[in-house]
């Protein structure tokens, strides 16, 4: 039985096929909903449409990574969204998204999330979240932004691989109750679209800020291995004022990082997973 069966909510927007003014697709099993929100947004999609998946064949994480999507476990879902944003601004989306799953998990679950830089949100030092932002960029054409987020809600330790449970977590293992996806979902995309339109309206600095108070590896001592395989080690700095990573190496050398693989140095851990 789908645990999910019994959430009222999730229920009324499975019937119903919006969530008040949003229309929400929700599908069995896709391959991706990120792919799938990116393929209906160039036939012309509105913006707000949303795609819910009970799971995902080859869910995607970042640096093409695979994101675990175990049937009647989690939320997985993606928003489709043209912001009116800079084409040069927008990488100041994925922190946005981070801050908006942040908050609007912890509103749910009563628990108090981090997040790892740019798109990991962390309980005790586990992993809970995860965020994908993809755009499709055409001449002549606004930008069309595909928000990807995972939340495991109601994951047990035995569905996720075996090299991930010491490393990630479920709001149900967190908190000990379990989360309705339906509430989740709507928290979610009240925060998005809350935080979003403050992106918007050219308020990242105090989105960066709330961002900030939420860091997990400020002032902690990280390995960052480089697209093309350079390894740096140093300090963190947290995010710049465009939303990219400065780390300080041992030379005293800032790096400003948009991509990469982040670890953070074993001696340093203190509840934190790289």
């Amino acid at each position: 039985m789908d645990p999910f069966d019994g959430d009222p909510i999730w229920q009324r927007i499975k019937q119903a096929g919006h969530l008040e003014e949003r229309r929400v697709h929700s599908l069995q099993t896709v391959e991706s909903t990120n792919s799938l929100a990116l393929e209906m947004g160039r036939a012309g999609e509105k913006s707000g449409t949303v795609w819910v998946a009970e799971t995902q064949t080859k869910g995607r994480g970042r640096l093409g990574k695979c994101w675990e999507s175990p049937a009647g476990a989690g939320l997985y879902c993606t928003v489709l969204l043209r912001p009116a944003i800079a084409l040069p601004q927008l990488a100041r989306v994925t922190l946005a998204a981070g801050l908006a799953t942040a908050l609007a998990i912890d509103e749910v679950s009563g628990l108090a999330s981090r997040i790892k830089w740019p798109n990991d949100v962390l309980i005790a030092g586990q992993k809970v979240a995860g965020i994908l932002v993809e755009c499709h960029m055409a001449v002549g054409e606004e930008p069309l932004v595909a928000l990807g987020v995972g939340i495991n809600l109601q994951t047990s330790l035995e569905q996720f691989p075996g090299e991930l449970r010491s490393r990630a977590t479920s709001l149900l293992m967190a908190s000990g109750r379990a989360i309705g996806k339906g509430v989740m979902l709507a928290t979610l995309l009240r925060r998005i679209e809350t935080v979003i339109a403050r992106l918007e309206k050219n308020d990242f600095s105090g989105i960066l800020g709330e961002w900030r108070a939420r860091d997990a590896t400020m002032n902690k001592t990280l390995t960052w291995v480089t697209i093309d395989g350079q390894i740096v080690h140093g300090l963190s700095l947290g995010p710049d004022e465009d939303g990219l990573l400065v780390i300080r190496d041992q030379s005293g050398k800032h790096h400003h990082v948009l991509s990469g693989d982040l670890t953070l140095d074993p001696s340093t851990r203190d509840g934190y997973f790289p």
